[in-house]
C-alpha cells in the first residue's frame, strides 16, 4: 500500500462553541452536513471571489460539551490563514490552535496502524482513485513505511486535483476555473459566505474562461508557457515525474482546450503536449464564442 506523509500541508485545529458553523459561514464548501469521518476541500475567497488559501477539512469523532474541526492547508500559508481565522471569529468561544504534533497521511487505503495515534481518517471522494487521508499522531509516523512524495504529486495532477498556491494562485484564482466545483469544494445552496456573490455569478452567466487540466510530454517544466498556433493559451503551474514522462496541471483556455481536443496541437517548452482529461472533469464547459 502507498503511504504519503503531506509534510507540506500544516494542521490547525478549531475547537469550541460551533466551530463547525463558523467555518460554514465563511469558507466555500458545505461543511455543516459532513459526518465524522468524511473530510471536503474548500477555500478561504475574498470579497471578490478570488481564492486566498485552499484547504481540506476534516471532522473527528466528536465527544464531551464542544465540537473540534481540522484543517489542513500549505504550510506556507498557514499563519495567513490563521489570523483571517481569527479575525473573522469575532467573540465566538473557539480556539484556534497550530498542530505540529500532527502528521497528515494520503494513502491507497485505510491505515492499519494503532488506532490509537489515529485522530480522524476520511475517504477522498474527490476521485475515484484518490484513497484516503488519515490525521495521525506525528510520533506514528515511524511505523510508516513513506513513499516518495512525487507520486502522489503527479497522482494528484493526474485526478485534476489542485491545492496550493502554486496552483491556486492567491487573488487570482477562481473557484470555477480551477474545477473546484467538481469537488463539492464549493456549494451554491447553503447561502452567503466571502466571495459567494462573484462566484454564484460567474456559474450563472457562465463566465468560466479556463480551466486547469492535466498535461503529459517529454519536457514540462512549470511556469512555461502553452503554446498553439504561436499565441499563447495557457501556463503550467507545476509538474512531476509521470511514467516515462512529465506531467503537468495546466491553466488553459476553454478555447485552446476544445481546439485541442479537435486535433489541433498544444506544446510547451518546444515540447507537444498531449491533454489528459480525467472523466469525472468531463462534461467540460463551453468555450465563449469567437
Amino acid at each position: 500500500m502507498a503511504q504519503y506523509h503531506l509534510s507540506h500541508r500544516a494542521i490547525l485545529r478549531l475547537e469550541g462553541e460551533g466551530p463547525i458553523a463558523f467555518v460554514q459561514d465563511i469558507l466555500t464548501a458545505d461543511i455543516a452536513s459532513l459526518a465524522p469521518g468524511q473530510m471536503r476541500q474548500s477555500c478561504l475567497l475574498s470579497p471578490q471571489g478570488r481564492i486566498l488559501v485552499e484547504m481540506t477539512i476534516y471532522i473527528p469523532p466528536q465527544s464531551g460539551p464542544h465540537e473540534s474541526l481540522y484543517i489542513a492547508c500549505d504550510a506556507s500559508q498557514s499563519d495567513e490563514l490563521m489570523k483571517k481565522l481569527k479575525l473573522y471569529r469575532l467573540r465566538r468561544k473557539i480556539t484556534i490552535t497550530s498542530c505540529e504534533d500532527i502528521a497528515l497521511i494520503a494513502s491507497d487505503a485505510p491505515l492499519t496502524t494503532e488506532q490509537s495515534a489515529i485522530i480522524a481518517s476520511a475517504p477522498d471522494t474527490r476521485a475515484p482513485s484518490a484513497g484516503y487521508h488519515t490525521l495521525l499522531k506525528h510520533d506514528a509516523l515511524a511505523s510508516l513505511t513513506i513513499d516518495d512524495i512525487s507520486a502522489y504529486h503527479s497522482a494528484r495532477m493526474a485526478n485534476a486535483i489542485p491545492e496550493g498556491p502554486d496552483e491556486l494562485i492567491p487573488n487570482r484564482a477562481l473557484m470555477l476555473e480551477a474545477g473546484l466545483d467538481l469537488f463539492e469544494a464549493v456549494d451554491f445552496k447553503k447561502g452567503c459566505y466571502i466571495g459567494q456573490e462573484v462566484t454564484a455569478r460567474t456559474r450563472y452567466r457562465g463566465l468560466v474562461k479556463r480551466r486547469l487540466v492535466p498535461v503529459i510530454g517529454t519536457n514540462i517544466s512549470s511556469g512555461a508557457a502553452i503554446m498553439a498556433a504561436e499565441k499563447e493559451v495557457g501556463t503550467i503551474l507545476t509538474s512531476a515525474p509521470w511514467h516515462d514522462e512529465m506531467i503537468g496541471l495546466a491553466s488553459i483556455r476553454l478555447a485552446a482546450i476544445h481546439d485541442a481536443l479537435e486535433g489541433k496541437t498544444l506544446e510547451a517548452d518546444g515540447t507537444a503536449l498531449q491533454l489528459a482529461i480525467p472523466q469525472h472533469l468531463t462534461p467540460l464547459p463551453k468555450a465563449e464564442a469567437k
